[in-house]
């Protein structure tokens, strides 16, 4: 007898949108089910394989870190599917990309996108980068010339692809445990 296939979830939004938060909070919610979970981060090419882009602003280049050229997606295809026929009941997938890929967006039971606006993105990602050793001037002259461009062509459109938006800003419980109680249901359905 073939495995069900699991219930596909799917979380996006821009660059320190919170969308890693909630599926850690996700993930932990529908522990029961014991969910996989897939984070795009882990399927960048290495660095020196990445396109580059040329800043919008200063016309210097970048390594491109929020375009599709920048991922292996073909693994992460292939992962997605090797996890669809391993008979697990719930798999997500986070990342900045998870509502513009089709062919994950194919998958996807429940679509998910986490807002944030822009000033607070950016002065997130400013905390987190300069934690790495990042300076002032590195981080803001990438997020203008490189990152900003990027989300406003390959992520922000997505949102409208979404089932739900979150917000990001203040993230809710009453949200969270409704999603999860939705998944849940469907699971139990499912198993039925």
């Amino acid at each position: 007898m073939a495995a069900s296939k699991p219930i596909f979830i799917g979380i996006a939004g821009g660059s320190c949108s919170g969308k890693t938060t909630f599926c850690a909070a996700l993930e932990e919610a529908l522990s029961a089910l014991s969910p996989r979970v897939f984070h795009m981060d882990g399927y960048f090419l290495p660095v020196e394989e990445r396109p580059l882009i040329t800043g919008f602003v200063n016309g210097k280049e970048y390594s491109d870190h929020n375009a599709p050229e920048s991922f292996r997606l073909d693994l992460l295809h292939r992962d997605l599917e090797e996890a669809a026929q391993s008979g697990c009941a719930v798999v997500i997938v986070e990342g900045l990309l998870a509502l513009w890929d089709e062919e994950i967006y194919r998958k996807l039971d429940f679509k998910l996108y986490v807002d944030c606006p822009d000033e607070e993105r950016l002065a997130r990602r400013i905390k987190r980068h300069l934690s790495w050793g990042q300076d002032f001037e590195e981080i803001t002259d990438r997020y203008l010339n490189a990152v900003r461009p990027r989300f406003a062509q390959f992520v922000e459109p997505c949102k409208w692809r979404a089932d739900l938006i979150l917000n990001g800003s203040f993230p809710s419980e009453r949200s969270l445990s409704m999603i999860a109680a939705q998944v849940l249901s469907w699971a139990e359905k499912k198993g039925e």
